[in-house]
């Protein structure tokens, strides 16, 4: 996100869409993206992995290209578009360690969350190690 704020033509994206003309346009609400919206997500961690991510900044150009050919604010979407799908995937990829190890992480305590809660509520006392030599009772 950083690499993408730097660039100066992202700035009208860090808000709802508008047109040349200033008037906003309205998208459903699970159409309505804007680079802020995405800021904010990441920051929550809402985000479960890299193509969730990619999805919400290609509706950012999606929502862009409803805009008429000749729009000045199409017209920087489609430069900024292109900017992202040459540089700034193969600087988000570097970033897919980390996504993959936190999303391990995260499964691992899931599990781990459950099994506490089974142990807890077990009726019977388990022995869950194996008994000692001593303890074996004889095969007949």
């Amino acid at each position: 996100m950083k690499e993408i704020a730097e660039r100066p033509i992202s700035q009208p994206f860090f808000q709802p869409l508008v047109d040349d003309q200033n008037y906003p346009k309205i998208f459903p609400p699970d159409k309505q993206m804007d680079f802020s919206k995405i800021k904010e997500k990441l920051e929550q961690g809402r985000y479960e992995s890299l193509p969730d991510w990619i999805k919400d900044v290609n509706l950012i150009w999606a929502n862009a290209a409803t805009l008429p050919k000749e729009s000045l604010i199409r017209a920087m979407a489609d430069d900024l578009k292109s900017w992202f799908n040459d540089k700034g995937l193969k600087l988000s990829k570097k970033y897919v360690p980390r996504i993959q190890e936190e999303s391990w992480l995260k499964e691992f305590e899931n599990i781990q969350s459950k099994y506490k809660r089974l142990m807890d509520t077990c009726p019977v006392k388990l022995n869950l190690l194996p008994p000692k030599p001593e303890q074996e009772k004889p095969k007949n």
